[in-house]
């Protein structure tokens, strides 16, 4: 029973470490929902914020990173 409590905790603590549209778009709100849903890894949004917000490469990764933390997709 044990076990099975803990692996539900690190599969919570796990989603809670998740990136979702939702983030993305509360975020930056010039990435539309429907881009931000087809956003799946860091280099695509980095490119999103690159497209939406005309930042530079180095600009848009430096605020992906900040946005990212610990967390993933």
């Amino acid at each position: 029973m044990s076990a099975r409590r803990d692996k539900d905790l690190e599969d919570r603590n796990a989603n809670q470490n998740r990136i979702s549209a939702e983030d993305i778009y509360a975020k930056w709100a010039k990435v539309t929902q429907s881009e931000a849903a087809a956003i799946k890894n860091v280099d695509s949004l980095s490119a999103q914020v690159q497209k939406s917000y005309g930042f530079d490469k180095v600009k848009a990764d430096a605020e992906v990173r900040a946005f990212m933390g610990a967390r993933t997709f």
